[in-house]
């Protein structure tokens, strides 16, 4: 086993799905990933300080969270009683083992209540999306699991793969927010991929030397790759109380075609579906799903 294999069968991860059922009607925002955000960090640190200050507080400057929130696809704003909601929550690394103080938050969440009116809710289900399908049976798997062995690419290669950005993607390129199409490259994203894979491997699951060496000497794979981007900067605002002002939220959205994509590359773009790319993650923002060709 290689060393970056072993960094990868090192990395756990829980990624869940959370439904639940309004219980009465209102009106909710067309993007979710705040509202999650915020009713989920008031539900922890109802039920546990030290889960509250794992997953909100902020650590080293440059640690990032240990989850990542998924908004879901309903952007409908009028809901009623009885209807079904649900989003996406990814732990990653020693985070993994808070799952029960989560599930705990997840029941005191119910009473809170959701959106301006504090719609309250019932949990319905929490699955585990499992490398295999989804599963009422909540354990982490490994990066690994997710993803074919890394061979040095002998896979075949695949002559197309098209990105979509579900939601605004935040990325930096030499210090400033990518707003503009002509900077995105295959080079950009598999660099911040691995970055992001580092610096989550380097704080939440183990700082070894040789380990983190592996994964920044691992190839990108970015030679040959044609990309063409159908993409456009949307500039969104969040008002943050506890800042008491206007925060950018922006990001691009729209879709990457790759072409002449490899297996390398292609496992880097895997990895960024799976740990969700650039900034604001635990808002829902770099929510990527990848479409193949063969």
């Amino acid at each position: 086993m290689s060393l970056f294999y072993q960094a990868l069968a090192n990395f756990q991860l829980l990624p869940l799905t959370i439904t639940l059922q309004l219980q009465s009607d209102g009106e909710l925002p067309a993007f979710k990933g705040s509202m999650w955000h915020g009713w989920l960090g008031h539900a922890l640190k109802q039920v546990s300080e030290p889960a509250f200050t794992a997953l909100y507080q902020q650590h080293d400057h440059e640690q990032p969270k240990p989850y990542a929130i998924q908004p879901g696809c309903d952007q409908k704003t009028q809901w009623r009683r009885g209807e079904c909601i649900e989003f996406g929550l990814t732990l990653f690394g020693q985070a993994t083992e808070l799952w029960p103080v989560l599930l705990n938050a997840l029941h005191a969440g119910q009473i809170l209540g959701i959106g301006p009116a504090r719609l309250k809710l019932r949990l319905l289900t929490v699955a585990v999306r499992t490398p295999t399908g989804n599963s009422l049976d909540i354990q982490p798997h490994s990066l690994a699991a997710y993803l074919p062995p890394w061979d040095g690419g002998r896979e075949p290669s695949l002559r197309q793969v098209h990105l979509q950005l579900r939601t605004p993607l935040r990325l930096k390129h030499q210090g400033q927010l990518v707003q503009h199409p002509e900077v995105l490259t295959p080079q950009l994203l598999a660099k911040q991929t691995r970055r992001r894979l580092m610096q989550l491997t380097r704080y939440w699951v183990a700082d070894d030397t040789a380990l983190l060496q592996a994964i920044d000497q691992q190839p990108l794979g970015c030679q040959g790759i044609e990309l063409q981007p159908f993409v456009y900067y949307e500039d969104w605002q969040r008002f943050s109380l506890r800042q008491q002002e206007f925060l950018s939220f922006g990001g691009l959205k729209g879709s990457l075609a790759c072409q002449g994509v490899g297996s390398s590359f292609y496992r880097w773009l895997q990895l960024a579906a799976l740990l969700q790319l650039g900034g604001k993650t635990t808002f829902g923002l770099g929510c990527l799903d990848l479409v193949a060709g063969t």
